[in-house]
């Protein structure tokens, strides 16, 4: 079938380029290509951000052709319209989001919010896919366990210095948090040059255990229970409820 498959990272390509040629539909493709990206693109999608999805259904009637879904990430409940009112320091020069003082709205767990992709990816494949849930996972737990090479232009985005100290870059971000700076940094705390090789086997048994255990664990399950728990022990504004409660959205069909 011809198809065409655009993705940031060519290992998410191929990933989603081999379901397609093991039968699998534009769908199937898509997510797996996605838990992929989740690995090798960590600082700018994955597990714990969010998802939208417009699709063109060829065999549907009319006016059911084009749909859309949405899975946001949505603000936890224990957020407050003025909490960062004092703080605000205006725009983003770089025009996207606003600036808030110390950056609480952009790193640590302040920043958090509810996600949403494990349920958009969920629903996408439940609906429109073919494959199986753990079938669109398994790609994406063996780049996780084994490793993937850095390319050019992920260390590069790693090795960005913005010019505005209030705004807050990959590598602050993977520097403020333990876990993050093990994982990604070498030691001494710099980013990972081109052609070095990256391992999470962490991501991969979470990603793994979401496998066997199905999307739901994400949010109401025993992975749900160790994701509240660190939530709460650190200060988020997102709650275990808030997670039991996530709903994907449709906002057209």
């Amino acid at each position: 079938m011809p198809g065409m498959i655009v993705a940031p990272e060519p290992l998410a390509v191929e990933a989603a380029a081999q379901v397609l040629m093991d039968g699998g539909n534009a769908v199937d493709a898509a997510v797996t290509a996605a838990f992929v990206e989740g690995v090798v693109n960590p600082m700018n999608c994955g597990i714990g951000g969010y998802a939208l999805a417009t699709l063109h259904l060829a065999d549907a009637p009319g006016e059911l052709q084009t749909v859309a879904l949405d899975a946001p990430a949505l603000a936890g409940s224990l957020t407050r319209p003025d909490m960062w009112a004092a703080a605000a320091l205006g725009p983003n020069p770089e025009g996207w989001g606003f600036l808030v003082r110390d950056r609480v709205n952009y790193m640590g767990y302040s920043s958090i919010c509810t996600p949403g992709a494990v349920a958009g990816y969920a629903a996408l494949l439940r609906r429109y896919g073919t494959i199986s849930w753990a079938e669109a996972i398994a790609p994406a737990v063996q780049i996780a366990r084994e490793g993937f090479m850095v390319g050019q232009t992920l260390a590069a985005s790693w090795r960005y210095r913005a010019r505005d100290p209030r705004l807050c870059t990959a590598l602050d971000c993977l520097a403020a948090n333990p876990e993050a700076r093990h994982i990604y940094l070498r030691e001494g705390g710099e980013p990972p040059e081109p052609a070095d090789t990256l391992r999470n086997p962490d991501l991969a048994a979470t990603l793994e255990s979401l496998a066997i255990c199905g999307p739901a664990d994400f949010y109401t399950g025993e992975l749900a229970r160790a994701i509240g728990h660190d939530l709460a022990a650190n200060g988020s504004f997102v709650t275990a409820d808030d997670l039991a409660e996530y709903r994907v959205r449709d906002i057209a069909s």
